[in-house]
């Protein structure tokens, strides 16, 4: 098909009889996707795919679209909220336990690692094969730390957060090469870098803005399974399967592999080899912020303000590289970066082990992922409607 015949969100919206916002909608939940134009600016739709999708009933119906209900993250205005509070706000004034304690409405208290989770979580993740990518060993920890829990699914509420104040720092310290630190930001820190003096504040800062965001496909992973009383480690466990995707927390890993690119050979060459060879440059829009991701323009920001971020600056030159890519992407006219664009340029202007963006991505989102349990459980599940499309009975 000539690209020309894509159609824009508006005019696909206009061809389903739906609102822009709807379609963005359709996109979070997957029933759509969009294509990135070359040079064309904003999201932009197949029309087969438009037309496919008009043929579904929960596309044209309203009342067989399933509405999750959920206090915790408003996405409005292109900027985010958890519990009523702007997220990027809660990132300069509050810790990442703190946050986490928010999303859970619950009375901060103490996190600690459990050192035996920790050992027990080390032990699996040694049977790794060399390289694996950092979801599946995350999923190997929590799944070896549940094994040994005998306090697991079927808990209260209060006896689920205590699980998950000990649970994410264990996992955390499972990471570290040696001696597990006292915090998860110190014990984030050596899961990822070499140095070992953590820039608290900026670990702290990134783990925030990433602690939710909504019905992301992951946390709605996480919300099925508590819903049928599965526990805080398996609540996770099915999480991570779904953030394992290279359309979800996966992506910032390629996000990463095309800045260090840029760094070594320039940002023209990057591009171009990206748009070569795949089609579309990694780690630029979002369908629920057509005008910009906050969150990436917030770890960007931070990225050249080191006297905020604490004690460690990133690497001057790869700042530098990161803003040529920034700069040639908006002269194509094509969407500016995501949260994925950003935690790769975090990785590698820190020179941080490959995949930390993904570490940090998955790390953070497990606030999100037990706040979200949380909800989901205190509430009777629910099944989607299928809208059948096959073959019918005969005679029927």
């Amino acid at each position: 098909m000539d690209r020309s015949d894509y159609l824009s969100s508006a005019a696909a919206a206009q061809r389903l009889g739906i609102k822009t916002e709807t379609l963005y909608a359709y996109v979070s939940r997957g029933l759509i996707t969009p294509i990135r134009r070359h040079g064309g600016k904003g999201s932009w739709f197949d029309p087969d795919d438009v037309r496919r999708l008009a043929r579904r009933p929960r596309a044209s119906s309203r009342q067989h679209a399933t509405v999750i209900e959920s206090a915790i993250t408003l996405i409005d205005g292109g900027e985010y909220y958890y519990r009523g509070r702007r997220a990027l706000e809660m990132a300069d004034e509050t810790t990442f336990e703190g946050v986490a304690e928010w999303l859970w409405d619950a009375k901060p208290a103490p996190w600690t690692a459990d050192q035996g989770w920790a050992d027990v979580a080390r032990s699996a993740l040694a049977l790794a094969r060399p390289g694996a990518p950092v979801h599946d060993r995350l999923r190997l920890a929590a799944a070896a730390i549940g094994a040994v829990d005998p306090v697991g699914a079927g808990v209260s509420r209060d006896a689920a957060i205590a699980t998950a104040r000990r649970l994410i720092p264990s996992i955390a310290a499972a990471c570290c090469p040696d001696q597990s630190p006292p915090t998860v930001t110190s014990a984030a820190w050596r899961a990822v870098a070499p140095s070992a003096a953590p820039p608290a504040a900026l670990l702290d800062r990134v783990l925030v803005v990433v602690a939710d965001h909504g019905l992301a496909a992951s946390t709605i992973a996480a919300r099925t399974a508590a819903a049928y009383g599965a526990g805080i480690h398996a609540v996770i466990g099915a999480a991570l399967g779904v953030f394992s995707g290279d359309r979800h927390g996966a992506a910032s890993v390629r996000a990463e592999q095309m800045i260090r690119a840029a760094d070594a050979r320039g940002a023209a060459a990057a591009i171009s080899a990206e748009l070569a060879e795949r089609g579309n440059v990694p780690g630029l829009g979002h369908p629920l912020y057509p005008n910009g991701d906050p969150r990436a323009r917030y770890l960007l920001g931070m990225l050249r303000q080191p006297a905020q971020t604490g004690e460690v600056a990133g690497d001057p030159a790869v700042v530098d590289t990161v803003g040529a890519v920034e700069q040639l992407v908006a002269s194509r006219r094509l969407p500016p970066p995501n949260l994925d664009f950003a935690l790769g340029a975090l990785s590698v202007a820190y020179d941080l082990r490959p995949g930390s963006g993904e570490f940090l991505f998955a790390l953070g989102r497990m606030a999100g992922w037990v706040a979200h349990g949380l909800e989901a459980a205190a509430s009777p599940p629910s099944r989607p409607q299928a809208g059948y499309t096959g073959a019918r009975p005969v005679g029927r």
